[in-house]
């Protein structure tokens, strides 16, 4: 009996031995098999990330408060120039006046008039926008005042200083309501 079971365990044994196939040597892999992946995970992050800036970009440009209303801004400063008029002279009162109207043109109609001379403002104002005659002359005249009154001290009468004031309120109130446009002012 111990003959039989020695003899199936050998017959057993060199059965698997048989079926054994020889070692397949190993399989070369490209170096590419490793940087592809590693590429595509790179480029997808790229994406990814521009995404979220994209994203971040326009979260915060939906948080910015909206533009400021040039007129509102104008009317309000109107307001604080007229509560200030009683101790100012006509001089400093034209000046601030001309001050609050460039800030509102220039807030309006898009057109550097703040930081321009008077020249500057109005040949550019010419090629830009198309002022009325009417319109063209008047702030002419107002602004050519306004630089007298500051740069050669020349006495403005009250008079006129009110006309302007009256004036540059009227025309605030005109260019307000409608969208800018080379027609229109």
């Amino acid at each position: 009996m111990a003959d039989e079971i020695t003899t199936s365990e050998t017959d057993v044994t060199q059965g698997l031995v048989e079926d054994l196939s020889p070692a397949k040597p190993p399989v070369e892999i490209s170096v590419w098999w490793f940087i592809g992946p590693a590429i595509f995970v790179a480029l997808i992050a790229l994406v990814g990330w521009r995404m979220r800036v994209k994203i971040k970009a326009a979260i915060e440009e939906l948080r910015k408060p909206p533009p400021p209303d040039p007129a509102k801004n104008a009317r309000e400063a109107l307001d604080e120039l007229r509560r200030d008029m009683e101790g100012m002279d006509m001089r400093e009162f034209i000046d601030r006046l001309a001050r609050i109207f460039r800030a509102y043109l220039e807030g309006r109609f898009k057109i550097r008039a703040t930081s321009q001379t008077t020249s500057e403002f109005l040949r550019a104002a010419s090629k830009g926008l198309s002022f009325e005659a009417v319109t063209r002359e008047k702030i002419t005249e107002f602004l050519e005042t306004s630089d007298r009154a500051k740069f050669a001290h020349h006495t403005v009468p009250e008079k006129t200083g009110n006309a302007f004031l009256a004036w540059v309120e009227s025309y605030i109130a005109a260019t307000e309501a409608a969208p800018p446009s080379k027609e229109e002012a």
